[in-house]
């Protein structure tokens, strides 16, 4: 293949739809803050991510513990750590505006004389979201099993309790979130998992 259609093979990709499907641990300052108000912040930097029109990006699910955020979004395969990168900027932008207004001059000082960079740091680690059961239920979409699993009822109890989910928006209601509803056919029929392993995200190409 000569260097031109190399080029070319690598736009394509480039511009080819995936979806990714990825957990974020919380950082230490998740305890510093409330988490009525740590949720806010969070979905707050999720439609900042949407409102970005270049990215083209939209949000299939989410799931808002106290702990991490799972999140199942589509656009262009090229455009992940962009999209990774300008969430990480709104959250702490988030973050720094909510303990100004709330003065915990404590934990502010700590960051003004380290610089940005430490907050950035300390905001989440990424990781693949591999749990099929998880994409499923905050999906509107049942688990693929035969049996009665007291294990998966249980987890399907915890995930209708969780205000910050997007399970509610595929009922019909309308969550913090603008999610982008996808039908049963899409997930089944449309999808085709990238085998190649990421440390950061499970990825699916759109057909």
């Amino acid at each position: 293949m000569s260097r031109d259609n190399t080029d070319i093979k690598k736009r394509e990709d480039k511009d080819e739809h995936a979806v990714f499907c990825v957990i974020l641990d919380l950082g230490p300052w998740k305890n510093k803050v409330h988490e009525k108000q740590r949720n806010i912040i969070l979905t707050a930097a999720l439609n900042h991510c949407l409102k970005t029109n270049h990215l083209k990006v939209s949000v299939l699910g989410y799931l808002i513990t106290r702990r991490r955020i799972f999140i199942i979004f589509e656009s262009s395969r090229g455009h992940f750590n962009e999209i990774m990168n300008v969430f990480k900027m709104s959250l702490a932008k988030n973050i720094i505006h909510f303990l100004n207004r709330m003065e915990y001059s404590d934990l502010l000082e700590s960051y003004d004389n380290e610089g940005d960079q430490r907050l950035l740091g300390e905001l989440f680690t990424q990781r693949p979201l591999y749990n099929d059961t998880v994409m499923r239920l905050i999906t509107g979409r049942e688990p693929f099993i035969t049996y009665y699993s007291p294990h998966i009822a249980k987890l399907k109890d915890r995930i209708k309790n969780y205000d910050f989910c997007s399970a509610h928006d595929y009922t019909g209601a309308e969550g913090p979130v603008k999610v982008t509803i996808k039908s049963h056919s899409f997930w089944d029929l449309r999808l085709k998992k990238i085998k190649k392993p990421n440390p950061k995200y499970t990825q699916y190409l759109v057909k």
